[in-house]
C-alpha cells in the first residue's frame, strides 16, 4: 500500500487577493520612491553645477575689474604744478 497522500490546505481567495494586491502595492511604490530619489539627486547635481559656474563667474568678474582698476587719479586740489616732477600730459588725462 501507498502512505496517505498529504492533505492540501486550502487557503481562503480573500487571503490571495490581498497578498497579491499588497505585492503589486509595494512594486509600485518601490518605482514611484526609486524615481522621486533620482530626480531630487539629478537635481542637486544640476544645482552643484550651476553653483560652480557661479563662482567661476565671480572670479571671472573680479579678476576682471582687478585688471581693468584705473591706477588712481590725482585730483586737480592737490596737484603741486611746481614740481619739477609735474607731469602735465598725465595731469590732463586725469581731466578726460
Amino acid at each position: 500500500m501507498s502512505p496517505p497522500a498529504a492533505a492540501v490546505r486550502q487557503v481562503s481567495s480573500f487571503y490571495l487577493i490581498s497578498r497579491y494586491s499588497v505585492l503589486g502595492f509595494g512594486i509600485v511604490y518601490g518605482l514611484y520612491h526609486s524615481r522621486t530619489l533620482k530626480a531630487k539627486a539629478e537635481y542637486k547635481k544640476a544645482m552643484e553645477k550651476y553653483d560652480e559656474k557661479l563662482h567661476l563667474i565671480e572670479q571671472a568678474k573680479l579678476a576682471w575689474a582687478k585688471k581693468e582698476a584705473k591706477p588712481e587719479s590725482v585730483s586737480s586740489g592737490s596737484v603741486n604744478f611746481e614740481d619739477p616732477n609735474f607731469d602735465a600730459e598725465a595731469w590732463f588725462k586725469t581731466l578726460a
